[in-house]
């Protein structure tokens, strides 16, 4: 691809590793990072990034799909450090990443809690709660648009609503490339749905799918799963069809 590059990162959670796909796309002047990953990735992303002959300095915008804690807990970080750093999200993301609202997936817990009568439960979810609570927010983001082209990046927003309300996917025409962010997931190369187990509206989350069958796309990066390659829009019909 001439201007996507996909950025693997990596966490471990005790002897487990989970991988994770944040997306670089250069154009001329700078580049745009599609996601940030953990607390902490701030140097993986330079080293992956050296790799690909780019540097963090040359970031000019990062888009945000949504505000999950493994989508945006580095961020903060990425902005003290590059305070020229443009931030992007939806009207519907945007009062949780700058703090003037709970996140979602706190919020659905606190309301778990308030119902909930067992107490080893309640001590796990005060664990969540502590975990959820501790994501640190920005003070300033640009709002943008479904279907909003950047000038001079050639890049495309769309917004695929489902996994989270204003869920953001970035279209790289020049690659016939979807950055899916949470939207789409892949499995050994595999195009899939969305995960049920953290998406908050599944029923709207298939039918917003659509809207991607006008793209012409061949290559997907899917922020679980990473790179798919092939007949695209099959698979996506596959999914809209059967309703998974």
């Amino acid at each position: 691809m001439k201007q996507t590059v996909v950025l693997p990162l990596q966490a471990q959670f005790g002897d487990n590793k989970a991988y994770f796909n944040a997306a670089a796309v250069r154009y001329d002047g700078g580049a745009a990072l599609v996601d940030v990953g953990f607390p902490g990735y701030m140097k993986m992303l330079e080293a992956l990034m050296t790799k690909e002959g780019m540097k963090l300095e040359d970031v000019r915008k990062i888009i945000i799909t949504h505000h999950d804690g493994d989508h945006i807990g580095g961020l903060k970080a990425l902005i003290d450090t590059y305070p020229g750093i443009e931030v992007m999200c939806t009207a519907e993301q945007a009062p949780f990443i700058t703090g003037k609202e709970k996140p979602l997936r706190l919020q659905l817990v606190e309301k778990k809690y308030a119902a909930c009568t067992s107490e080893d439960e309640k001590k796990e979810l005060e664990e969540e709660m502590k975990r959820l609570s501790g994501l640190e927010t920005i003070e300033k983001v640009t709002v943008v648009k479904d279907q909003q082209v950047l000038p001079g990046c050639g890049i495309e927003l769309v917004e695929v609503s489902g996994h989270m309300p204003g869920h953001l996917c970035v279209y790289v025409p020049a690659d016939k490339c979807l950055i899916t962010g949470d939207a789409l997931t892949a499995r050994d190369g595999v195009l899939c749905p969305p995960d049920p187990n953290f998406t908050l509206d599944m029923g709207t989350a298939l039918k917003s799918l659509e809207k991607l069958l006008c793209y012409d796309i061949e290559n997907v990066v899917c922020y679980h799963g990473g790179l798919v390659t092939g007949d695209i829009r099959s698979s996506l019909l596959t999914m809209i069809g059967n309703g998974i």
